[in-house]
């Protein structure tokens, strides 16, 4: 008896190291930046986008539920691509070429859809439809955004963030920070842009002129993120100091604090509700209610760092792009 346990503990044993091997050999022949899917139900997560040996750094959602994700190939300098996913299909809808792009650390589609924009060093529009590239601009890095009308393009590169008009592809105005400008947004109306420096500023800025309107301060380390409420009457800002700030647009004036556990990496409004989501650099979700700002709901899954959070277009749904190399959606509560 003593003889076949023993007998039993072996062949466990070896067919668990068959197994992990099998993993291990399966997961080394997936060519790097190639992705697959895998759809799942837990808690109040819904999907998940995976990607073989990948950062994901940027991913947003557009108006069709389009969800464009801007990755950086592990172990390849300064390599990555652009992918666009549907989220009820379990392929992509197209990806860009590869060596097409290099880091992506940004992107950003425009409010018909119709258009992808994508800063790796340099800003590249895309047709998401084909993943073909229709066009370029100077040069960006970290964040890009269209505004609301979609004539309009905004890109930081490096202290400065540029002012791009889509339908000539010239330079309007150039905004400058004392450090890297890392976020920016359109206000609802579209004549005001505020951009989140590592100077630790938070700066509204005319469009059309570029002459700074008002300048927030508050933040003890460098600002990450920054995102208009659906009405354009409030602001917030996300920091390396863990905090959110909300700042009264119109006053200027600090209205409150909410407070996370670690360095904030990305904030998004939701588009119907007084509702703001935030990211974290301890790989959590928090869904924040304004009008109850003492509670939010925290969700957990990501194993790295989360770079960014949005919202869907009917506000039911939340998109994280992470380090961890997968894209999760979640069910807002």
């Amino acid at each position: 008896m003593r003889r076949q346990n023993c007998l039993l503990k072996i062949t466990c044993c070896i067919v668990i190291v068959v197994f992990v091997l099998g993993c291990v050999l399966y997961a080394n022949n997936i060519p790097r930046g190639l992705w697959f899917r895998v759809g799942i139900k837990r808690g109040e997560q819904t999907k998940l986008i995976a990607f073989n040996n990948c950062y994901n750094y940027s991913a947003v959602v557009g108006p069709d539920d389009t969800i464009v994700i801007g990755s950086a190939v592990l172990g390849r300098t300064h390599s990555g691509f652009v992918s666009f996913w549907h989220p009820d299909e379990t392929l992509p809808i197209s990806r860009t070429p590869n060596n097409s792009v290099g880091l992506v650390t940004g992107v950003a589609i425009s409010p018909n859809g119709n258009l992808v924009a994508s800063v790796d060093g340099i800003i590249k529009l895309w047709d998401p439809h084909t993943g073909k590239q229709v066009g370029s601009l100077g040069d960006g890095d970290f964040c890009v955004a269209f505004s609301p009308n979609g004539k309009l393009l905004a890109a930081g590169e490096g202290f400065n963030a540029c002012i791009w008009d889509l339908a000539t592809k010239s330079q309007l105005v150039s905004l400058h920070c004392s450090d890297s400008i890392v976020s920016l947004a359109f206000s609802p109306d579209g004549k005001t842009i505020a951009t989140g420096s590592w100077d630790k500023s938070v700066k509204l800025w005319d469009v059309q002129t570029g002459h700074t309107l008002k300048s927030f301060t508050g933040h003890t380390d460098r600002v990450t993120a920054v995102a208009f409420s659906c009405s354009g009457e409030v602001l917030a800002s996300g920091s390396w100091d863990q905090t959110i700030k909300i700042w009264n647009v119109g006053s200027g004036e600090f209205v409150s604090t909410l407070r996370d556990t670690s360095a904030v990496t990305s904030i998004a409004f939701s588009p119907n509700k007084n509702i703001m989501s935030s990211a974290s650099s301890a790989m959590t979700v928090r869904v924040w209610y304004l009008d109850d700002p003492i509670h939010s709901v925290v969700f957990h899954g990501h194993w790295d760092q989360i770079a960014s959070v949005a919202f869907s277009v009917d506000g039911t749904r939340l998109v994280t792009a992470s380090y961890d190399g997968t894209v999760r959606l979640w069910r807002v509560p």
